[in-house]
């Protein structure tokens, strides 16, 4: 994610949000949040599978049809 920095504080550049300060060197914070951003979560097939399963289930009428629509727009 690309920062700016001002002063001893950082904002994520597309946003303008502040991301948080330092008394350190601002290089050595750059680094540290760089690194974080390009974590990724490990999420197996079946643990995706049962996560979308349990939200298309929120969204089942009366007869235990999925209200797809509903699903993707929100309402």
């Amino acid at each position: 994610m690309p920062y700016k920095v001002k002063g001893e504080c950082v904002y994520k550049k597309d946003t303008g949000e502040k991301v948080g300060c330092t008394d350190g060197p601002i290089e050595d914070y750059l680094a540290a949040l760089h690194k974080h951003a390009n974590e990724s979560i490990d999420v197996e097939k079946e643990e995706l599978k049962e996560i979308i399963l349990n939200v298309l289930e929120s969204f089942e009428d009366d007869y235990g049809h999925y209200l797809l629509s509903k699903a993707i727009t929100g309402e």
